[in-house]
């Protein structure tokens, strides 16, 4: 951006009482010195004009700063389900097997209202054997009396076994935070055809700020 300054030019000499005659024109009269004022308002108005254009330009060229909040969902039983337990370092941790069945766990949260959000990242891992299926997803769903029904707005499904750190991007016409409208919460579902185990360490939230 270019400096941006203004020097006025005119300074004004105090007429002296029963000496200065009051007078239109010549060095000392009215015209002169209001004309110089003009001028310097004049200029005064284009300095402004260039600081307004300046700080459009910084506004239209500088991108949104893309934020970030990282929380671990405490989740609460679904029956019939089994449920999650949480371990000594806050992670979420789910047991499947043959004989007990699926687990699942549903969390809410409270994402920056008027925020718009950009990605959904997951982080865990899964200690298995047999067949596993694995789904983490971020929702939100009307307030009561509203429709329709809950909406994904991303997340993970997976039937690998190791750790898996994974991102979706959010579409844009769900990005938008709406308190008002909608509340937001986490679901998970884990079944292992032998004996497993789902750990949820993080979901990072992508969005950028309300403006």
């Amino acid at each position: 951006m270019a400096d941006v300054s203004y020097t006025p030019v005119f300074h004004h000499t105090d007429w002296v009482d029963k000496v200065d005659r009051v007078e239109a024109s010549g060095p000392n009269g009215f015209n002169i010195r209001f004309n110089a004022i003009e001028r310097d308002l004049r200029e005064a108005s284009t300095v402004v004009t260039e600081i307004a254009t300046a700080i459009r330009t910084v506004r239209t060229s500088t991108p949104d700063t893309p934020a970030r909040i990282t929380f671990t969902p405490q989740l609460r039983d679904v029956p019939p389900a089994l449920g999650f337990e949480t371990t000594n370092v806050g992670f979420q941790t789910g047991l499947s097997n043959a004989q007990l069945g699926a687990c699942a766990g549903v969390a809410n949260f409270v994402p920056p209202d008027r925020a718009r959000l950009t990605t959904v990242r997951i982080v865990g891992g899964i200690d298995a054997g047999g067949t596993n299926t694995a789904t983490i997803s971020v929702m939100r769903i009307p307030l009561l009396g509203a429709t329709p029904a809950a909406t994904k707005l991303g997340g993970v499904s997976l039937t690998t076994v190791g750790d898996f750190d994974l991102q979706s991007t959010v579409g844009n016409d769900l990005a938008l935070v709406d308190l008002s409208t909608f509340r937001y919460f986490v679901t998970v579902s884990y079944q292992c055809s032998a004996s497993g185990r789902l750990q949820i360490q993080a979901i990072h939230l992508g969005f950028t700020p309300p403006a």
